[in-house]
């Protein structure tokens, strides 16, 4: 990397340049030790502004550089593979997997609900996206397509309409949003997707998601995937699982689209139980009926799949109805007693974050880990 005379200067009179990073601090809390009198502490990852000279900054600013541009290339590679289908072919997968923001249950006309324990379920939404399962492995069709540069690949998948969309929506009362639930239901939605012949023995899922490093990031959601395509190759079902991370923020994708679409009607639907009661379609406001307890999630579920059926609805724009490709859609539950626990992590995963400083904050060590991951045989 090029250098200059000015960019080293570490001196007293050097160019000062102010930046932010993140740091844990231990900060005071309310609590006083009882033993010493003095406000116990905790540790917290702050994001902290620095000033100091150009020469220390760019020594820092160089070494967080090397990542970047390392993601950058990757993330131009991996845009053209998901984005444009580049890299797709029959029996593999395209798929996006994001949570939403919690649902709570609405108690619209009620007493304000602060006064009560708010109710709410975690939905987890992923849109899978794979070549029709009805169209054979000979299909003159797909050899004409091999035969394409990625480029001149990715826009004809649209206009032969060979593709498909299935979007599974994974409810749950269980509040926990970490690995091994997102492992969990990425296991139950493969298995089906196996079944019906979407993804084939030997495919790829090209899968895209968020930077969450406790779902997806972390060593632990490394070595779950690992588990996972051991697991499907033990059943004689030997998949890849390639994982990008997109941003290392909250992005917004089509997960994020379906599942605001998915809540707002689950909203409408609670709204309707304020004056429609003893309709046995609506989703309930209670959280028990006589004296036994009522599962939010599976309510909502049951009316998913009575009403949210229309792939296609009649106010959708025409151009925009006719390019949809979704199939199908899928609701489903899972609760406490589903998520198995991880065996214990092996040493291994350690080295994953080897340049993170000791005792730094595992959030941050997470970032270092990676931006892509592949778990294969």
């Amino acid at each position: 990397m090029k250098t200059c005379p000015r960019e080293e200067d570490t001196s007293a009179t050097a160019y000062r340049v102010t930046h932010q990073v993140y740091e844990t601090r231990e900060v005071e809390t309310s609590f006083v030790d009882e033993t010493t009198g003095e406000r116990k502490k905790t540790s917290k990852l702050m994001l902290v502004e620095k000033t100091k000279p150009i020469g220390e900054f760019m020594q820092q600013y160089r070494e967080k550089l090397q990542y970047f541009c390392f993601h950058n290339q990757m993330a131009k590679w991996t845009w053209m593979v998901r984005k444009d289908r580049a890299a797709i072919r029959k029996g593999d997968l395209s798929l996006i997997m994001d949570y939403s923001e919690k649902l709570n249950r609405l108690r619209r006309t009620k007493i304000q609900t602060e006064h009560w324990v708010n109710t709410a379920i975690t939905i987890e939404v992923a849109v899978a996206e794979g070549f029709k399962a009805t169209i054979p492995a000979d299909d003159p069709v797909l050899a004409g397509l091999a035969s394409m540069s990625p480029e001149e690949r990715g826009k004809e998948l649209d206009s032969l309409g060979v593709l498909e969309k299935q979007i599974y929506y994974h409810c749950s009362d269980y509040k926990a949003q970490e690995a091994k639930v997102t492992t969990h239901n990425m296991r139950v939605m493969l298995d089906e997707l196996l079944q019906a012949n979407v993804l084939l023995d030997g495919g790829t899922v090209w899968l895209k998601t968020d930077g969450c490093a406790k779902q997806y990031k972390c060593s632990k959601a490394m070595y779950l995937l690992c588990v996972l395509v051991a697991d499907l190759s033990a059943k004689g079902k030997r998949v890849t699982i390639d994982q990008m991370l997109e941003v290392t923020g909250h992005g917004k994708d089509e997960a994020d689209g379906h599942g605001g679409v998915f809540k707002n009607w689950l909203t409408g639907e609670m709204m309707r139980s304020d004056f429609m009661e003893g309709d046995e379609s609506v989703v309930a406001s209670s959280d028990a009926r006589e004296g036994e307890a009522l599962s939010f999630a599976d309510a909502c579920a049951k009316r998913a799949r009575e009403g949210f059926g229309d792939l296609k609805p009649a106010g959708m724009n025409s151009k925009r109805r006719e390019k949809s490709n979704t199939a199908a859609r899928h609701v489903r539950t899972y609760g406490e007693h589903d998520i198995r626990d991880a065996p214990a992590i092996k040493e291994m995963t350690a080295a994953l974050a080897a340049d993170a400083e000791e005792g730094e904050d595992s959030r941050i060590k997470a970032t270092l880990g990676h931006n892509n991951f592949r778990a294969c045989l």
